[in-house]
């Protein structure tokens, strides 16, 4: 016999409402921003902008000048500027008073005098092919020079060398008037006393209407004079630094005014006796055509 049964349930689980978990959201808070700090932002906003307009107006002004000059000074200039920053590569690779600066307004220059030609090919028609061949046409038409830098430091350096050697020069002529010491100036002395021999032998032999002898009493140099101080120097040998009594009497002329005399007359009488010398050949034919006895005088 079959039997039927039913178990009730002895526990029974709940469960509770409330529930926990580990995630609590995304919070999302809004502070203030600090008062103190917008002052600072909009001064260094409106310096940056102050500056930007500054440096446009820069740009414009420099465009307009360049613009004002002919393809050809363009060139040139470009030219120079690209030596100047070969310059400036040199100062910096030596480490030498290289402001970077001066650098960078270069290159920009350079950078808007390129644009402002390439506007006027632009206007003229010209291509990005044909502008490059005319490029490489100008750049090897281009006469190496130094730069203008360069050029003013060499200015600056042939003057300074002048000035030093003129200084140099002025100190020597100096040093020569101070250890000037007076001489018996017997070379001097020799030359006239053998001028005057050979004068008066010139006098006695010679014509006293021959061409020769009238060239050389018309000459600037005074015979007579010479003579005279030819007898005043021999009576001055041996009197090295003292008045001869001769020249106390007449002259009143002092040893070192008589030695500078008889050099100005040493170099005139050498210059007469050159003279001579080159004109042996015409004073030779000149007596063979008069019939006079030829002249040999012994310098």
């Amino acid at each position: 016999m079959l039997s039927l049964s039913m178990a009730s349930p002895t526990s029974v689980t709940t469960i509770s409402p409330n529930l926990k978990s580990s995630f609590s959201g995304i919070t999302i808070t809004t502070r203030a921003f600090p008062t103190r700090l917008l002052p600072q932002l909009t001064q260094s906003g409106r310096g940056r902008s102050s500056s930007l307009v500054v440096m446009m107006a820069k740009r414009e002004e420099e465009l307009k000048e360049i613009r004002a000059k002919t393809t050809e000074e363009i060139n040139e200039e470009v030219v120079d500027l690209k030596g100047e920053l070969f310059m400036l590569r040199l100062q910096k690779s030596v480490r030498n008073e290289f402001k970077s600066s001066e650098f960078g307004r270069m290159r920009k220059r350079v950078a808007r005098m390129l644009t402002v030609r390439r506007e006027r090919e632009l206007e003229e028609g010209i291509g990005k092919r044909q502008s490059r061949k005319l490029d490489r046409l100008w750049k090897k038409s281009i006469v190496v020079r130094p730069p203008p830098s360069l050029k003013k430091l060499q200015e600056e350096e042939a003057a300074a060398e002048a000035a030093s050697e003129t200084c140099a020069d002025s100190n020597e002529r100096t040093k020569r008037k101070r250890t000037k010491t007076p001489t018996n100036g017997i070379e001097e002395l020799v030359i006239l006393i053998v001028f005057q021999r050979w004068w008066w032998n010139f006098i006695a032999f010679a014509a006293p209407t021959s061409p020769l002898t009238a060239s050389f009493l018309n000459d600037q140099i005074c015979v007579t004079s010479i003579l005279v101080l030819v007898s005043d120097l021999q009576l001055m040998v041996g009197c090295e630094g003292s008045k001869s009594p001769y020249t106390e009497t007449t002259h009143k002329q002092t040893w070192e005014d008589l030695l500078a005399v008889m050099r100005v007359a040493s170099r005139r009488v050498l210059g007469l006796l050159k003279k001579i010398k080159c004109s042996s050949t015409t004073s030779k034919r000149m007596a063979m055509e008069a019939g006079e006895p030829s002249l040999n005088p012994q310098v």
